[in-house]
């Protein structure tokens, strides 16, 4: 039998998993480029491990799913050495399409993961109440005018996806703005907030806290809320 490889500038990346989920091979497909690598395993046809390179898990399947270039290798011999999904390709490729045209809606608020956010220091005001969901609070609160998006979402160990969905929302009501945006790092890299002098980090702290405050006086509700109908 031929080896499974060529470019996916030919091939359509969910054509190919299709194939393999068809004849529930066993392995790992392999995608590299200049740019990029990523590497998915399977057994019998299902999708158990996948890594982009410092993404793991949903994150690192939904970010190969939008890749288009590169060349790929079907490696019927490597076996994953560790499980951290199981996912039938059918489904993986309906939720994979449903979370393509979200996160096309998201990008053209949110333009990379690699952007800065900041509360915003006046909020608009309403004669209702407004109210938040557990998960807004958790992003509004670690909002610091130094963590990124991709930064945050690690933090709190939530999918870039569903930090993106809560931060496009918190923009969209007005409760967070963009700051600039950071050059993508490796995780061993050291991060350049933490060699701040103190007294420039105390006094992007106290911007912070007073813009916080004014969302501290907000009741919060455990159910329901502003945006509690996400998307």
């Amino acid at each position: 039998m031929a080896p499974l490889q060529g470019s996916l500038e030919d091939f359509d990346i969910t054509d190919i998993l299709e194939l393999i989920n068809i004849g529930k091979k066993d392995g790992a497909l392999e995608i590299e480029s200049d740019d990029y690598r990523g590497i998915i395993y399977f057994e019998n046809g299902v999708v158990v491990d996948v890594s982009a390179g410092d993404y793991k898990g949903d994150d690192a399947i939904h970010r190969i799913l939008r890749w288009n270039k590169g060349k790929f290798f079907f490696d019927p011999h490597k076996r994953a050495t560790e499980k951290t999904l199981n996912i039938p390709i059918q489904k993986l490729m309906i939720e994979a399409a449903r979370q393509l045209d979200e996160w096309k809606k998201i990008e053209q608020v949110v333009p990379s993961v690699n952007v800065v956010l900041k509360l915003n220091e006046n909020p608009p005001t309403e004669d209702n109440e407004i109210t938040f969901t557990d998960d807004d609070w958790k992003v509004l609160s670690i909002v610091d005018g130094k963590k990124t998006l991709k930064e945050i979402a690690r933090e709190l160990a939530i999918s870039e996806f569903e930090t993106g969905r809560i931060v496009y929302n918190l923009i969209s009501a007005g409760f967070i703005i963009l700051g600039e945006e950071k050059e993508d790092k490796k995780d061993d890299e050291p991060d350049d907030a933490e060699n701040e002098p103190e007294n420039k980090s105390n006094e992007a702290g106290s911007e912070t806290n007073d813009a916080r405050l004014k969302y501290s006086s907000r009741k919060k509700k455990k159910k329901g809320g502003l945006f509690g109908g996400r998307f």
